[in-house]
């Protein structure tokens, strides 16, 4: 039933309600105090199974460094058995952006979906000092605190007794244990830093905390969808590091001269509607296990989402940021197609989802394209009707699998539960001979490189007889052919075949290439993204050098 009139504290008024508002929600409890148990996750995969469940939506997020471990862990199995099953198995990339190289579960046979903002989900918040500045801030604020001026404290100046520390910089590192409420009592306070963001919720007695972004200025604008939650007592905004430097010399400048600084936080406003960009905290590809492969595969909205809460952990809708929140958008899109063509196999609905997607742009400070947000957009009514999709079968996968030198008839058996195939009897199948909705070129640095691909198109369109036209946009840099450049169906189900060579040279400490092909009858539009970037010397360097900085 649709909920009416739900949002937090005023902000995202709205109505409730499903994606496909008559399904059925199948509920399996995996996760407990301390995280997912790979038995709890495995059987209640199965168990879905078991029930007759379409799609499986799971916001957990498993980075898989090796194939090997494809079948050293149970996840990666249980989600090639549901495969196997016909049930489509939707997961997080994860929160460990924007470092390249963190993305989660990049299994080929499942879809990995990013976390987007914009579109609806941006709130404007603005911090007024007592000198008259307005500054334009990040965290979203539930709180009506009005414009009263409040005075402004440092971290230092209400720790409790014995706590003194200060970051690298000689500024206050805030932690809720150190924090002495009776200082802090109506006070606003300055932090360069704080340890958690849910520590953060747990600063009692201060009237709100204004901390400076870790971000540099020129990504200020993707910190829009931190820290806010109405399970907070007070505000929490972020500051650009120039904007904080200011705040910082204002309060020293009116507390030097024994005075006074003072501010106030507005509660937030909707922001003009904006279009669909990749959050900062969403994992970015490529896959650390076959950099041939495009992950993630799409984007969903998952910043601000107002998301029910359980009653015993506070109110009944919060608002959450994360892949978490943009996994369950679209599953729901993905059960919303099965609800039409519920004999569609998960390649079919996740190649749909894909294909129709609607396109993103990147940040000017972080132009790594589709590596952040996949084909794009999720457009749940464009999925319904794709025209063309993408087929792999199960003996896709295990060809595929194959192609790893540590996979033999055991490791298969292992995965698949099959003993039918043996890799020595099987042609191999390459990350990037796989029938994927997208294309993935890593690339030498400064030497020409040509990359020649194979793909088969299932025509699904009505009306079924349909002359498709191949329409491709590059930037300077590639040059790409699609032969034959015409499709001709007139079958439902036909299958018919095309290769696309696409040549260029990558610039080292260049530029992400970006470009798309798009095979159009003029009713149906089916865009897969080509991706063409630096092939990295050694991945597992370049992976654990990431992971050693802070996930932001």
């Amino acid at each position: 039933m649709p909920v009416k009139g739900v949002s937090v504290q005023g902000l995202g008024l709205g109505t409730a309600r499903g994606a496909v508002p008559r399904a059925r929600i199948a509920v399996y409890k995996v996760c407990w105090l301390r995280g997912g148990c790979g038995g709890d996750l495995t059987k209640a995969v199965n168990d879905a199974i078991m029930d007759g469940v379409d799609i499986v939506s799971a916001s957990i997020s498993e980075a898989v460094s090796s194939p090997r471990l494809y079948i050293d862990t149970t996840w990666p199995s249980a989600n090639f058995n549901a495969m196997r099953h016909g049930v489509l198995v939707s997961l997080t990339a994860g929160n460990k952006g924007p470092g390249l190289y963190r993305v989660a579960n990049t299994e080929p046979w499942v879809m990995t979906v990013a976390n987007s903002a914009g579109s609806g989900t941006d709130y404007e918040t603005y911090v007024n000092l007592g000198d008259g500045k307005r500054f334009l801030v990040a965290g979203a604020n539930p709180h009506d605190t009005g414009k009263t001026m409040m005075p402004l404290a440092l971290g230092s100046d209400v720790k409790l007794p014995g706590y003194n520390e200060t970051s690298a910089r000689g500024f206050t590192v805030c932690r809720p244990e150190e924090i002495d409420p009776k200082l802090a009592q109506g006070k606003f306070i300055l932090c360069e830093a704080v340890m958690t963001v849910r520590e953060i919720f747990d600063l009692v007695g201060c009237a709100g905390v204004l901390v400076r972004s870790a971000k540099p200025d020129d990504m200020f604008d993707q910190e829009r969808g931190r820290y806010m939650s109405q399970r907070r007592k007070a505000p929490v905004v972020i500051l650009s590091q120039q904007d904080f430097q200011y705040l910082l010399a204002y309060y020293r400048n009116a507390t030097s001269a024994g005075g006074v600084a003072t501010a106030s936080i507005e509660k937030s406003v909707d922001a003009p509607d904006s279009k669909p960009r990749a959050a900062t905290s969403s994992s970015r590809g490529p896959s650390k296990v076959d950099i041939n492969i495009l992950k993630p595969d799409i984007s969903a909205p998952g910043v601000n989402v107002i998301a029910a809460m359980s009653g015993d952990f506070g109110p009944a809708y919060d608002m959450q940021t994360g892949t978490s929140m943009s996994c369950p958008h679209a599953s729901g899109v993905a059960a919303y197609i099965k609800s039409f063509h519920p004999d569609w196999s998960p390649a079919f609905v996740k190649s749909a989802v894909m294909t129709t997607a609607t396109p993103m742009v990147p940040s000017a400070s972080n132009k790594v394209y589709e590596l952040a947000y996949g084909a794009g957009q999720i457009n749940p009514l464009g999925a319904l009707d794709p025209g063309l999709v993408y087929d792999l079968q199960e003996i896709d996968y295990v060809k595929y699998l194959c192609q790893w030198s540590n996979f033999n008839q055991s490791a298969i058996l292992a995965l698949s539960g099959v003993r039918d195939w043996e890799c020595s009897k099987l042609p191999l199948e390459k990350g990037w001979t796989l029938n994927y909705p997208s294309f993935s070129i890593p690339g030498v640095p400064d030497q020409p490189f040509v990359s020649v691909f194979h793909r088969t198109l299932t025509n699904v369109g009505n009306p079924p007889t349909s002359n498709y036209k191949a329409i491709v946009s590059a930037p300077e840099g590639l040059e790409i052919i699609v032969e034959p450049s015409v499709l001709a169906f007139t079958q439902n189900l036909e299958k018919l075949s095309y290769t696309i060579t696409i040549k260029g040279l990558i610039k080292k400490g260049g530029d992400v290439l970006s470009a798309y092909l798009v095979w159009t009858d003029g009713r149906h539009s089916v865009r897969s993204p080509i991706i063409a970037f630096e092939r990295p010397k050694d991945i597992e360097a370049i992976y654990e050098e990431q992971m050693e900085q802070p996930h932001g």
